[in-house]
């Protein structure tokens, strides 16, 4: 019995890792098709993910990834591009910019004009170098 509990609440973990995995992947996709339709190159992508990284650098993944990765490396080998691993902290403005995408019904491109507040003291902070530091409050139990 104990092996098919733990078999059962292991599945949904791995599962909803590949969903992430596939889904960094497809932004990074995606962000690289409208540097490319713009004319924004060379880039520089920072990802918060090492496994995407290291997908994405060593060419080797799993098929259910294989398109979108041949997609990146397509764009990566005619245009100058480079990456790198960030800490999450560093990529706040683009998580910020991720939820708030998720919000949307369909495809949405954000300019300085239409970002909320917080997205976009995010964005100024980061165009400055200015770390962000996100501060967690946790209850101690006495």
């Amino acid at each position: 019995m104990q092996h098919k509990w733990a078999g059962s609440h292991g599945l949904p973990w791995i599962l909803g890792r590949r969903f992430v995995l596939k889904a960094e992947l497809t932004a990074i996709l995606q962000g690289l098709l409208i540097c490319k339709q713009q004319q924004f190159f060379p880039i520089w992508i920072e990802t918060d993910s090492t496994v995407v990284l290291q997908i994405i650098l060593s060419d080797h993944c799993s098929w259910e990834f294989r398109h979108t990765l041949t997609s990146i490396q397509n764009i990566r080998a005619n245009h100058q591009t480079h990456i790198s691993h960030v800490f999450r902290e560093a990529n706040a403005p683009a998580d910020a910019l991720a939820a708030l995408g998720m919000k949307e019904i369909c495809y949405s491109e954000f300019s300085t004009l239409n970002l909320d507040k917080h997205v976009a003291s995010l964005s100024r902070l980061d165009s400055k170098g200015c770390p962000y530091i996100r501060i967690v409050r946790k209850l101690v139990h006495s």
